[in-house]
């Protein structure tokens, strides 16, 4: 099964080849315990400058079968670290594969992180 998304920043960010945006799609079924990671992409600096929208696809396993608790994440880091910063945007709700727009995409919205 092929994910496409649409992912939202707040603005349109200008950012150093080292900035990356990591998607994942997860697997949040599991109560008190981290999600599974069952797919993920990551885009570089020089594929999301300027962006205020960006859109693509991720393919899933043949063997996942999408319901409410298969969701999306994603984390646009300006420094490339992989940890969470504040500086970064990450996504703070659950978007699930299985909500999708007309266009078929699972529509996502980042914020800011404020810590």
């Amino acid at each position: 099964m092929i994910v496409s998304y649409l992912i939202t920043i707040p603005e349109p960010l200008i950012l150093p080849p080292a900035a990356y945006l990591r998607i994942e799609i997860r697997d949040t079924s599991l109560a008190d315990a981290p999600a599974i990671t069952l797919a993920a992409v990551e885009l570089h600096g020089d594929q999301i400058a300027k962006k205020k929208v960006i859109t693509g696809d991720i393919e899933l396993p043949g063997n996942i079968t999408p319901k409410p608790t298969v969701t999306l994440w994603a984390h646009l880091s300006p420094s490339g670290d992989k940890r969470i910063n504040k500086e970064d945007f990450i996504t703070t709700r659950s978007f699930p594969v299985t909500k999708i727009d007309e266009h078929g995409q699972v529509v996502v919205e980042m914020q800011p992180v404020s810590r």
